[in-house]
């Protein structure tokens, strides 16, 4: 049996079958995300300053960080080098993959970002009609509306462009 990545909602891993603890904190998710999406790997550099601006010692972090994700894919996935390559084995299921995977069409232009503040601010900030059509956004299930998170939700009142909330 392969193993499934959960990064949308919920984040959670399984392998063989099995839930596999989870790392502490948002920021290991996010780098797992972030190298599952990202058409080349990225240096160690930029994700250290991305993730990590206001550590002492932002590379060092970042090592800890990937650390944690190694023992959370244990043998069955490769996290290396500089710049930092995600290898997963075949036949893993990776929901942003399949979320994100139609937006891989090279007639489809979108855009990852990293923001250091409030995510709703952000978006409703940044995101234009001229930029964007459409914004595409998990759902965690803790906001006002039932099923929706606090994010979406307010995405949902204030977004400049249509929002498609995948649960």
């Amino acid at each position: 049996m392969g193993m499934i990545i959960r990064i949308l909602g919920t984040p959670a891993v399984e392998r063989d079958g099995g839930g596999v603890v989870a790392p502490r904190g948002r920021k290991s998710w996010g780098l797992l995300g972030f190298l599952a999406l990202s058409e080349t790997p990225p240096s160690r550099h930029r994700l250290a300053s991305l993730l990590f601006p206001e550590a002492q010692d932002p590379l060092g972090a970042l090592r800890w960080t990937t650390s944690a994700l190694r023992r959370l894919l244990g043998s069955q996935g490769v996290i290396e080098g500089d710049p930092l390559r995600l290898d997963l084995p075949g036949g893993t299921m990776l929901d942003t993959a399949e979320a994100f995977g139609e937006f891989r069409d090279p007639g489809v232009q979108y855009a990852i970002a990293i923001a250091h503040c409030d995510p709703r601010v952000a978006l409703v900030e940044n995101v234009t009609s001229d930029q964007a059509g459409l914004i595409v956004i998990g759902s965690r299930g803790e906001g006002q509306f039932r099923g929706i998170g606090g994010t979406a939700s307010y995405l949902a009142r204030h977004s400049p462009v249509p929002l498609a909330v995948i649960p």
